[in-house]
C-alpha cells in the first residue's frame, strides 16, 4: 500500500549550528529560530500524539479524487502536529510579526556574518512575537481552519495549493485573452433565434429547422451523438445560406460552445467534410471577409479549433491566407480583438508544421515589430508566448535571433512588471540555447544575451523569491550558461554579437587599433556578412549612435584592408556614407567625415603607387628600343 511519509524537525537536526555564510539572509531566519519553534510547537499538542516520523495510509476510496472525503475533518493529529505549526510560523511572520520581520531581516543583511552577535536585540523581539502568537488559541484555530481548508480543497480538486494557483492563473490568463469576444458571446446567447421564422419563410428546410431547433435545446448532446453528419451539415449550410449578422453570430457561438463542451466534437465537421469531398474551412474562411468584428473573430476562433484539435491539417492555400489574415489583424491600430487574434496564434503554432508556414508569410518580423513598439503586458505575454512555442522547432530557434529577437527580449525583461512575462521571456532564452542544433548557434545567442546585459538582469532576479519554480529553474540555467560563455568569449565575438545586434555602442573594440590590424579582414568571411548588416544600418537606422559607430567602422575597415575601397563601394557603402555628410547630428556628420577621408586617402595612396609604377614602366619600356637599335 502506498504511504505518504511526513518526518518532523527535531531538536536533534542541529539547525542552530548552520553557518551563517552558508545560508542567505532569508534561509538564516528561518534556521536560527526553527530550533526554538520546535520546542514551542512540541507543547502546542498532547503527549500522545507525537510522533517524529508518521506514516500515513492515503485514505482512499472516497471523494471525487480517491482522496478522501472533502468534508471529512477527522484527520490524523500527526498531520497537524507537522503541517499546522508550519501554518502558524509562516502566517506569523508574514501576516502578524511584519515589522519584527522586518527589522531582524534589515539588521542580517547590514552586519553579514556578524549578525548571530549585532542583532541579538532584534532576534529577541521577533521571537517575542512569535511566542506570543503561538501560545494564542484563537490564533491556533484560524491556522487549524486554514490547513483543514486547504486539505478539503485537495480532496475536492486532486490539486495541491500551488497546483490550483498556477491553474488559476492560467485560466485567468486564457479568459483575459477572449474576454472582448467572450463578453459579446455571452449576450448573443441570451437572444434566441426564432427559427421557425426561418423555416415558415422557406429560408431553411425543414431538416434543418428539426437539426438546429434541437441543437439549440438541453436535448443536443443526445442528438449529436446520434445524428453527427446532420448537425455538421445543417450548420454548414446555415453559415452558407444565411446572411443576417445576428443569425450567423448566434449559430457561431453554438459551433463554438459545442467544442469547447468537448474539444472531440470537431471530428464530426472534418469526418462531414471527408465523406462529401466537401471543404470544412471553405465556410469559416468566407467568414473573416464579412465586416462585423465578432462574426470574423469567432469564426477565426473555431478555424483555429478545427486546425488544432483534430489529425485534419488545414490545406496549405487555406494556411497561407489564415495566417497572413492574423498577422494582418494583429498590426491594426486600436483593434479590440487583438488578445482574441493572439489567442488564435498561440494555438496555430503549437502545431509544428504550422510554423514555418507562419515564418513565410514574415511572422517573427511582425510579432518583434510589435512588441518593440510597445503593447499592454497581455498581449506581450501573448506573443512572447508565440515566440516560444516557435523556439521548439530546431531550424527556428537557430534563425530566430536574425529577427532581433534577443534585444527586444531583453528590454522587456528589463521593464517587466508581471511574473508571467518574465516567465515567459526566459523559457524563450532557455530554449534559444537549448535547442539549436548548431552548438556555434547556441554560443552566438548567449554571446548577444550578455551583449544586451541579460546576465545582468538574471543577476537581479535571482536575489527575488518566486513561486514558481520554473522561474527559479531557468535563471540558474541561464546564469550558469552564459558565465561560461563569457569565459570563452574572444574580442571579435563580442563585436560580431554587437554588430549582429543592430545596438552598436562605444564599446573598447571600436577604437583599437590592435582590434582592427588582427581582425579588420575577417569582416569578409561569410560573403561579407558583417559589412553587410553595417551598411544595412547605415541606410535603415535612426540612432544617431548607431550611425556614428557604423560610420566609423567603415572607416576603419578601409583603412585597414587594401581592397576595402572597392569591398564598400560593391556593397553600396560609400554612397551611405557620403549621404551622412548632411544629416542633422553633428557627431554623425563627423564620423562620416572621417569615413569619406579615410576613404579619399587610401584612394589616393593607391594612386600615388599606381603613378610610380607606371612611370618605372615607361622609363624601362623607352630604353630597350634604343637600348636594341645600338
Amino acid at each position: 500500500m502506498n504511504c505518504i511519509i511526513i518526518r518532523r524537525r527535531t531538536v536533534s537536526n542541529g539547525y542552530d549550528t548552520i553557518p551563517a555564510t552558508l545560508v542567505t539572509t532569508w534561509a538564516m531566519i528561518n534556521e536560527i529560530f526553527l530550533f526554538q519553534q520546535t520546542k514551542m510547537f512540541s507543547q502546542l499538542f498532547p503527549e500522545k500524539d507525537k510522533t517524529k516520523e508518521g506514516v500515513l495510509p492515503p485514505r482512499m476510496g472516497g471523494g471525487p479524487h480517491g482522496l478522501g472525503d472533502p468534508n471529512d475533518k477527522h484527520l490524523r493529529k500527526v498531520e497537524m502536529e507537522v503541517l499546522i505549526p508550519k501554518i502558524m510560523r509562516d502566517r506569523a511572520k508574514e501576516v502578524y510579526c511584519v515589522e519584527e520581520v522586518k527589522a531582524f531581516e534589515t539588521c542580517c543583511k547590514t552586519n553579514s556574518v556578524m549578525m548571530v552577535v549585532r542583532c541579538r536585540p532584534e532576534n529577541a523581539g521577533l521571537k517575542t512575537c512569535l511566542t506570543r502568537w503561538y501560545q494564542d488559541e484563537d490564533f491556533k484555530k484560524e491556522c487549524t481552519d486554514i490547513y483543514l481548508k486547504e486539505r478539503s480543497d485537495y480532496r475536492s480538486t486532486g490539486l495541491t495549493k500551488k497546483q490550483r494557483a498556477r491553474m488559476a492563473k492560467e485560466n485567468a490568463n486564457m479568459i483575459a485573452a477572449t474576454s472582448v469576444l467572450q463578453q459579446q458571446a455571452g449576450d448573443i446567447r441570451i437572444n434566441k433565434i426564432n427559427w421557425q421564422s426561418y423555416m415558415q419563410s422557406q429560408m431553411i428546410n425543414n431538416e434543418d429547422y428539426q437539426c438546429i431547433s434541437t441543437l439549440d435545446s438541453e436535448k443536443k448532446t443526445q442528438y449529436l451523438q446520434q445524428n453527427p453528419d446532420q448537425s455538421a451539415k445543417t450548420f454548414l449550410n446555415l453559415l452558407s445560406h444565411v446572411s443576417k449578422d445576428q443569425t450567423i453570430q448566434y449559430i457561431l457561438v453554438m459551433i463554438d460552445d459545442l467544442l469547447q463542451e468537448d474539444r472531440s466534437r470537431i471530428q464530426i465537421f472534418h469526418d462531414y467534410a471527408s465523406k462529401r469531398k466537401e471543404n470544412v474551412w471553405g465556410p469559416f474562411l468566407n467568414l473573416l471577409n464579412r465586416q462585423n468584428g465578432f462574426i470574423v473573430n469567432m469564426s477565426s476562433r473555431i478555424l483555429a479549433k478545427l486546425a488544432c484539435w483534430s489529425n485534419e491539417q488545414m490545406p496549405k492555400s487555406d494556411l497561407h491566407f489564415y495566417l497572413q489574415w492574423l498577422k494582418d489583424q494583429l498590426t491594426l491600430n486600436s483593434n479590440e480583438y487583438i488578445q482574441s487574434v493572439a489567442r488564435c496564434l498561440q494555438m496555430m503554432l503549437r502545431v509544428d508544421e504550422y510554423r514555418l508556414a507562419f515564418v513565410s508569410v514574415d511572422g517573427i518580423s511582425t510579432l518583434v515589430g510589435i512588441l518593440s513598439a510597445g503593447v499592454n503586458f497581455q498581449v506581450q505575454y501573448q506573443l512572447v508566448f508565440c515566440l516560444w512555442v516557435l523556439t521548439f522547432n530546431s531550424l527556428l530557434a537557430e534563425k530566430m535571433n536574425k529577427f532581433n529577437v534577443i534585444p527586444v527580449m531583453s528590454d522587456i525583461l528589463n521593464d517587466s512588471a508581471k511574473e508571467k512575462v518574465t516567465r515567459i521571456i526566459l523559457a524563450v532564452f532557455r530554449n534559444l540555447i537549448e535547442k539549436p542544433d548548431d552548438a556555434q548557434v547556441a554560443k552566438e545567442h548567449c554571446i548577444a544575451m550578455v551583449q544586451c546585459k541579460v546576465l545582468k538582469q538574471l543577476s537581479i532576479l535571482e536575489q527575488r523569491r518566486y513561486d514558481d519554480e520554473d522561474i527559479s529553474g531557468d535563471v540558474e540555467f541561464l546564469i550558469e550558461k552564459l558565465q561560461n560563455s563569457v569565459q570563452d568569449l574572444s574580442s571579435f565575438d563580442e563585436y560580431a554579437t554587437e554588430i549582429k545586434s543592430g545596438r552598436l555602442e562605444w564599446s573598447p573594440v571600436h577604437k583599437s587599433a590592435k582590434f582592427w590590424r588582427e581582425n579588420a579582414l575577417r569582416l569578409n568571411e561569410k560573403n561579407y556578412d558583417l559589412l553587410r548588416i553595417l551598411i544595412h544600418l547605415l541606410d535603415t537606422s535612426k540612432d544617431p549612435l548607431v550611425l556614428s559607430v557604423a560610420s566609423y567602422d567603415i572607416g576603419e575597415y578601409v583603412r585597414h584592408n587594401p581592397r576595402g575601397k572597392n569591398v564598400i563601394e560593391q556593397l553600396g557603402g560609400k554612397q551611405l556614407v557620403m549621404q551622412l555628410l548632411s544629416h542633422e547630428d553633428p557627431n554623425v556628420r563627423y564620423e562620416a567625415l572621417l569615413a569619406v577621408q579615410k576613404l579619399m586617402v587610401h584612394n589616393w595612396e593607391y594612386l600615388g603607387k599606381q603613378l610610380e609604377k607606371e612611370s618605372e614602366t615607361k622609363t624601362g619600356g623607352g630604353s630597350a628600343p634604343i637600348s636594341g637599335k645600338a
